[in-house]
C-alpha cells in the first residue's frame, strides 16, 4: 500500500495492487468477495456444530438439578431434538472468534438447530448456497416449535431462503409459523394482553410522543379516522372551530397530528365528520312554533317587558347543542361579532323590530335540546362517519374450498402479514363491507396509453408484490410501473405497449440504473425477468425471489436466447 494525495494533515492511502485494475476485474473480485463471505459464514456454522460435538454433556449435572450450582452444567441451547452441551462450550468458542458468551451460545444454538431440526436448510448451508444470517434467522424463529413442526417449516421454506430480502423472509416465516403451530393462535391472543397506550417525555419545544400498542384492526380504524379528519382540515382549515389551535399545520402530516388531538374533543371531531359526510344534516331543524328551513338560524325569547328579541347567536350551531350550560362553544368563546352579523343578516326579513342593545343570547331549554339531539341522532348515518379502509386478503384455493371455511387456514394480508382466517373474520365483525372483484393477474388486457390504469396496477401488484429488481427489499403498491421495453408514443410505437407483458414494479433508485443502461432487462414471459449487467452477470427475478446465474458461457447463451424470443430493454 502506498501513500497517495495529502488531504489536510493526513495522507490518503492508495491501494497499489488495485490502482490499475479495470472495471470488469473489480466487479469480478467484488463478487468473489461476497461469495467468500457467504462461504465463510456457512463454514462458521458448521464449525460451531462440530464445536458442540466436542463438548458433550455426558456425565455433567443437568442445569435443572439442585447440584447444578456445584460445577459445570449440561445446557440445551437449541430447540426440541438437539443434544445437550457442556455449559462452558460457548465461552471457549467466543474467545477465539471475538464473541461474548451470549453471542457464541446463540451461534451454537442456531447451528445445532439447523443440523438436527432443519435438514434441508442445513444441506444448503453445507454447500454455501445462502447467507448464513438467513439460515440462522429461520433457526431462531422456529426454536419454540417441536422438532416435527420445525421440519414442516423446513420443507416449505428451504428453497426460498437466500432468494428474498429480509422483510420478505420474515413474512414467509410468519406464515409458516402459523401453519405449523396450531396453538399459535392462542399465543397471539395472549400477546394481546400487552396492549397499552403511553406518553413519552416532552422535549424543550413542547412536543410529546404518543405511543399505542393495540389490535391491528383498531389501529387501522384509528389511522383511517385521523387521516379523514386531516383531509377535511387540509382542504379547508377554516372548518376548524374557533378556539381550537391549528398548531401552524400546513402539510398533511402536520394536520394528522392536529386531527389526532381533535379526538380528545369527540364532539368537535364528530361535527367535522358529520358535516363532511352529510352536509344537509342540520337543514330544516327549528324549535316548535318557529319558522323552519335552511335560512332559519335564529330564535326569539320573551323579554321582561313582554317584547321579543332575536337571539345574538344562531340556534342551530352544534356548539350550542354540545354545551350543557348554554350556547357557548365547547372549545371556548365563539366570535360574537361573526355571530351577530350572521344572525342579523338572516333575520332582516323575519325578525320583529330591531333588537335592543341589551338583548340576551338564548339558551336552549332542556326539552328543546333533547328534541334537537334526538332529531340529529335519527338523521346521522353512522356508516358515513366511520373511517374507510381497504383490506386486501389473499387466500389459496384450499382455504376457499374447505367445507369448514378458511378460519384455520393461513391467509396473507397486505401490510399486516400472515394471519389466520379466523383473525381476519374477527377484524371484520360489525363492519360494513364492500367486496371488490377479484383480478386475474394472468389476464390483463394491454392498453395503448403510457399511463398504467388503476385496475392494471392492482393486477400487476397481485402478480409481483415486490420490486422485480435483483436483490430488492422494496415492496408495496407505490412502486413505479416501469416499461420493460421503452415506451414509444404512437404512431412510432406499436399498440398495446402498456400491459402485464411489458411492465414491472421498480423503486426509484432501481429505475434509474435501468434507464441509464447500467443494467439491461428482458421479460421473456409475464412476471419473469432476466437481467444482465454491463459486466456479463445474468440474474433472474420472479415472484419467488432472485437467482444469480453469474457470468460465463451458459448465462450469455441464456441472455442471447431471451433477447431473440422475449422482450428486452434499457428504460
Amino acid at each position: 500500500m502506498e501513500t497517495g494525495t495529502d488531504v489536510g494533515d493526513e495522507a490518503v492511502p492508495r491501494d497499489h495492487d488495485l490502482a490499475d485494475v479495470d472495471l470488469a476485474t473489480l466487479a469480478a473480485d467484488a463478487a468473489a468477495c461476497v461469495q467468500a463471505e457467504i462461504a465463510a459464514g456457512c463454514r462458521l456454522l458448521r464449525l460451531a456444530a462440530c464445536w458442540a460435538d466436542h463438548h458433550p454433556a455426558d456425565g455433567i449435572v443437568h442445569q435443572r438439578t439442585r447440584l447444578a450450582v456445584a460445577g459445570e452444567r449440561s445446557m440445551r441451547y437449541g430447540g426440541d431434538g438437539t443434544p445437550d452441551i457442556a455449559e462452558g462450550a460457548p465461552a471457549g468458542l467466543g474467545l477465539e472468534i471475538r464473541m461474548n458468551p451470549r453471542q457464541a451460545a446463540s451461534l451454537i444454538a442456531d447451528a445445532v438447530d439447523l443440523r438436527h431440526r432443519l435438514p434441508r436448510l442445513w444441506r444448503r448451508v453445507c454447500e454455501a448456497q445462502l447467507p448464513a444470517w438467513q439460515a440462522r434467522r429461520v433457526a431462531f424463529r422456529t426454536r419454540t416449535l417441536s422438532r416435527e413442526q420445525a421440519r414442516l417449516v423446513d420443507r416449505r421454506l428451504a428453497g426460498r431462503v437466500g432468494q428474498v430480502s429480509r422483510r420478505r423472509l420474515e413474512l414467509l416465516i410468519d406464515a409458516e409459523l402459523l401453519r405449523a403451530d396450531p396453538d399459535r393462535a392462542a399465543k397471539v391472543a395472549a400477546a394481546a394482553q400487552s396492549r397499552q397506550v403511553w406518553l413519552g417525555q416532552s422535549n424543550e419545544y413542547g412536543v410529546k410522543d404518543f405511543y399505542a400498542r393495540m389490535d391491528a384492526a383498531d389501529a387501522i380504524w384509528l389511522d383511517g379516522t385521523v387521516d379523514r379528519l386531516a383531509d377535511i382540515l387540509l382542504a379547508d382549515p377554516e372548518r376548524l372551530p374557533a378556539g381550537i389551535p391549528d398548531r401552524g399545520a400546513r402539510t398533511k402530516a402536520e394536520w394528522r397530528a392536529v386531527a389526532l388531538g381533535l379526538l380528545a374533543r369527540p364532539l368537535i371531531a364528530a361535527r367535522l365528520l358529520a358535516e363532511d359526510a352529510q352536509p344537509d344534516l342540520f337543514d330544516d331543524l327549528g324549535l316548535p312554533g318557529t319558522p323552519s328551513g335552511p335560512d332559519t338560524d335564529f330564535t326569539t325569547r320573551p323579554q321582561q317587558n313582554g317584547g321579543a328579541e332575536p337571539a345574538d347567536r344562531p340556534l342551530l350551531s352544534l356548539q350550542g347543542l354540545e354545551s350543557v350550560g348554554g350556547p357557548e362553544s365547547v372549545a371556548g368563546q365563539a366570535s360574537d361579532a361573526a355571530a351577530d352579523t350572521t344572525s342579523k343578516d338572516r333575520a332582516d326579513d323575519l325578525a320583529p323590530p330591531a333588537p335592543k342593545p341589551d338583548a340576551i343570547p338564548v339558551a336552549l331549554s332542556a326539552a328543546d335540546r333533547e328534541r334537537l339531539l334526538g332529531e340529529l341522532a335519527r338523521r346521522i348515518r353512522p356508516d358515513r362517519l366511520a373511517p374507510r379502509a381497504v383490506l386486501h386478503v389473499h387466500l389459496n384455493a384450499e382455504a376457499l374450498l374447505d367445507p369448514d371455511g378458511p378460519d384455520g387456514h393461513v391467509v396473507r394480508t397486505e401490510d399486516l402479514g400472515a394471519q389466520l382466517g379466523l383473525t381476519v373474520k374477527q377484524w371484520l365483525q360489525r363492519t360494513r363491507l364492500r367486496v371488490q372483484p377479484i383480478l386475474d393477474p394472468t389476464d390483463l388486457p394491454a392498453v395503448d396509453a403510457y399511463e398504467t390504469p388503476g385496475w392494471m396496477a392492482d393486477g400487476l401488484f397481485e402478480r409481483s408484490p415486490a420490486s422485480v429488481f435483483p436483490f430488492t427489499s422494496a415492496m408495496g403498491r407505490r412502486l413505479q410501473k416501469d416499461h420493460t421495453l421503452r415506451y414509444r408514443p404512437p404512431p412510432a410505437g406499436p399498440p398495446g405497449q402498456t400491459g402485464g407483458h411489458n411492465l414491472g414494479p421498480l423503486a426509484v433508485a432501481e429505475h434509474r440504473p435501468k434507464t441509464f443502461g447500467t443494467v439491461r432487462v428482458a421479460q421473456p414471459q409475464p412476471g419473469s425477468y432476466v437481467w444482465r449487467t454491463s459486466f456479463g452477470r445474468v440474474i433472474i427475478t420472479n415472484p419467488t425471489g432472485t437467482f444469480d446465474l453469474g457470468a460465463g458461457s451458459f448465462p450469455d447463451a441464456l441472455w442471447r436466447l431471451v433477447r431473440e424470443h422475449g422482450l428486452s430493454g434499457t428504460g
